[in-house]
């Protein structure tokens, strides 16, 4: 084993931040085999629900196929372990052989992220991609921040990461309950040769299709959606309430709205030239987006407007007729 190793070709993938922070590690490994990452994005149908903690609108995800079957699907090979008693032997095993790895750690430990360091325990995972013994550091991608979304290379010492992981296997692997250790591998002679890689245009039908398959769930939602609209309006028009809800309505509404983002970023690889359906999504964001200011405007500055209030009512009944156009698009 070499004492430094280096996968070149590796970047970090900033175009979306995907349902969890393990995509925004896989993406980059993905891409790096020259795979599809919409193979994982069309396995996943978007639905609206009420949160089970505060009974508000929200997103969820169903997922149509295992995530073996889309590894499969993608050409990726992936072997991984549930648990190991030696992360760092693994990491560079792994990386030895020419294969980026994935790790779930828990951000109290991790110094290079001072936001977390020591202060909460926070489930997170680290794409790795390269490893010094000299300096005793393994080459990640990682954010500067939890609120900072934009991946970038970076390093962090073998001790660090190790105990990042057993912090992870001490505190928060039974709230995960996933695989904690990733090694992936693919491209020429280990995935899908080219003349086998599935088109987008094949890509997009699969969406459709799942659409159709789901078009009941994703009616439910947008029934549950209806319901709450009442309940909005009211809420909007009672301070104490609004002001009791405002922080869990603007996470709401942040997790919409990128999965809104999620859904055009999907539209624009696969559907291009479907300009009314750029234009549906497109509609949904904006309304959200003035849902939130409305709703923002009244938590950081206490100023209470009735024009505020009708935007928002006005912007919660446009999403409904969008969200029904965009469905029947589909189906």
């Amino acid at each position: 084993m070499n004492n430094k190793n280096r996968i070149d070709g590796i970047v970090p993938f900033n175009e979306i931040y995907y349902k969890d922070c393990f995509y925004n590690s896989l993406f980059p490994i993905v891409l790096y085999f020259q795979k599809n990452i919409l193979h994982f994005l069309v396995n996943d149908i978007f639905h609206y629900a009420r949160s089970q903690q505060h009974n508000i609108p929200d997103i969820q995800c169903t997922t149509v196929n295992s995530i073996d079957k889309v590894f499969f699907d993608t050409g990726i090979h992936c072997d991984y372990k549930v648990s190991t008693d030696d992360i760092i032997g693994d990491l560079l095993t792994s990386l030895s052989q020419g294969r980026p790895a994935i790790v779930w750690i828990d951000c109290y430990y991790e110094a290079i992220r001072p936001e977390m360091y020591r202060k909460m325990h926070w489930p997170h995972t680290l794409a790795v991609f390269g490893y010094d013994q000299e300096l005793q550091t393994f080459d990640i991608i990682e954010h500067a921040h939890k609120d900072n979304l934009a991946y970038e290379k970076r390093t962090i010492g073998f001790a660090e990461l190790q105990d990042c992981y057993k912090g992870f296997l001490d505190n928060l692997s039974a709230q995960i309950n996933r695989p904690t250790f990733y090694s992936l591998y693919g491209g020429t002679g280990e995935g899908m040769d080219a003349s086998e890689q599935v088109s987008d245009e094949n890509l997009a039908s699969t969406l459709i299709r799942n659409v159709k398959s789901y078009a009941e769930l994703i009616s439910e939602g947008l029934n549950q959606l209806q319901a709450y609209e009442a309940e909005f309006e009211h809420l909007l028009l009672n301070e104490d309430e609004l002001k009791k809800q405002g922080d869990a309505l603007v996470q709401s509404f942040n997790n919409i709205l990128n999965f809104k983002r999620i859904e055009r970023y999907k539209l624009i690889k696969l559907f291009p030239a479907e300009v009314e359906l750029l234009r549906n999504i497109d509609g949904v964001i904006d309304q959200w987006g003035i849902i939130r200011k409305a709703v923002l405007k009244y938590l950081y500055t206490g100023i209470y407007k009735a024009g505020d209030v009708a935007a928002a009512n006005k912007g919660f009944k446009r999403v409904l007729t969008l969200e029904h156009d965009y469905l029947n698009n589909f189906v």
